[in-house]
């Protein structure tokens, strides 16, 4: 029913061995309004509660240093303050509910899949692929943070106790196949599978086809959504730091671990990026651009592109039906109707010869 496809990748991408880390800056700035109990000069724990609509941990220690509307700006101290010492749990002592409940304390990012997960699933599906062009996040944590993934998903297959427990990996990726065949005597509830480099397997229902599963009775977690589950569940902490792809075509790209609510101007600054080049966000289909002196780094962050001006103009359109015939959904971008429906995958500006953008492209701009 879903067809994927095998993308040109035209760029010259190859990343550096070693991660990048960015995890003091001097401010850091949560959208929201601030809570009741705080005001401009407060002091604040790191991942204590500073805002509302929405909710907001604070990932770094300090004061509050403005507030503006809908805008609150945290100085760091630097000092890494928790309100309380923190005690991590033996998964032994878990309960499904006990799962549920630290999950929803800590405002787990996907609240979905915790009423996935309440509904004893058949299946759960870890999905370890990068699932868009030049990523290469989930590689990296798979290869360097695999004691973590994998008690995990030991955490959840003793608790959920679901039928069946499968962890997809890429068919090129050589290395990390080696590694996780290595472990597999200990832990023999993990059934690997693995899948072509091709093009969107990030949607569930796409997954699903292409492994013959059921997909209203499967939970999808991403490899960065199991290891929010660990730091909640084990360091009892909200989401504090993530990991992304900076992919430079033109130098060497890097997996940067940062803290949320970063301005990426600072970023830009501490390992000097192109200044005079467009940022595109999470997904160079789409063509999303952003404004990288303006842009603050949360938790949908999960790549950035830096490429040079484009000169791609748009042509009129040919009525060729390519947009239609390349969605996966089988939506016709043309139609005011059904675009409605767009899931935003990009393949139909990707596949456009006049260099329309479609679909997702003018639904995220």
């Amino acid at each position: 029913m879903y067809q994927t496809c095998r993308l040109n990748k035209d760029l010259n991408v190859t990343y550096k061995s070693n991660i990048s880390t960015y995890l003091n800056p001097n401010y850091i700035y949560l959208n929201g309004s601030l809570i009741d109990d705080l005001t401009q000069g407060s002091s604040v724990y790191k991942d204590s509660i500073v805002t509302k609509d929405p909710v907001c941990f604070s990932s770094v220690s300090g004061s509050i240093y403005a507030v503006k509307e809908k805008q609150i700006i945290i100085k760091n101290d630097f000092m890494e303050n928790y309100e309380a010492p923190k005690r991590a749990s033996k998964y032994a002592k878990y309960t499904d509910q006990i799962i549920f409940k630290l999950l929803q304390t800590y405002h787990f990012s996907n609240p979905q899949i915790i009423e996935e997960l309440a509904k004893s699933p058949h299946t759960i599906l870890i999905n370890g692929i990068d699932d868009v062009p030049y990523v290469n996040t989930r590689t990296y944590l798979l290869n360097n943070l695999s004691e973590i993934i994998l008690e995990t998903c030991e955490i959840l297959n003793t608790t959920i106790k679901p039928e069946e427990f499968i962890l997809t990996l890429k068919n090129t990726d050589a290395e990390t196949i080696a590694f996780y065949n290595d472990h597999v005597g200990s832990f023999p509830f993990i059934q690997y599978r693995y899948l072509n480099d091709e093009y969107p397997l990030g949607y569930k229902e796409i997954l699903c086809n292409k492994l013959s599963l059921e997909e209203a009775n499967t939970v999808l977690i991403t490899i960065e959504e199991l290891l929010e589950i660990n730091e909640i569940i084990k360091r009892l902490r909200p989401l504090s730091e993530i990991y992304l792809s900076i992919i430079i075509p033109s130098g060497k790209s890097f997996i940067l671990k940062t803290k949320l609510y970063t301005n990426l101007n600072d970023i830009i600054t501490e390992f000097n990026l192109p200044k005079d080049q467009i940022y595109y966000l999470n997904n160079l289909l789409l063509k999303q651009t952003i404004d990288p002196f303006n842009y603050l780094i949360d938790n949908t962050t999960k790549a950035l592109y830096i490429l040079p001006p484009q000169e791609d103009k748009p042509l009129p359109c040919i009525n060729c039906g390519i947009c239609y015939t390349s969605c996966p959904f089988q939506i016709n971008p043309l139609d005011p109707e059904e675009i409605k429906k767009c899931r935003r995958c990009g393949l139909c500006t990707y596949n456009c010869p006049a260099h329309i953008s479609l679909g997702g492209d003018s639904r995220a701009q």
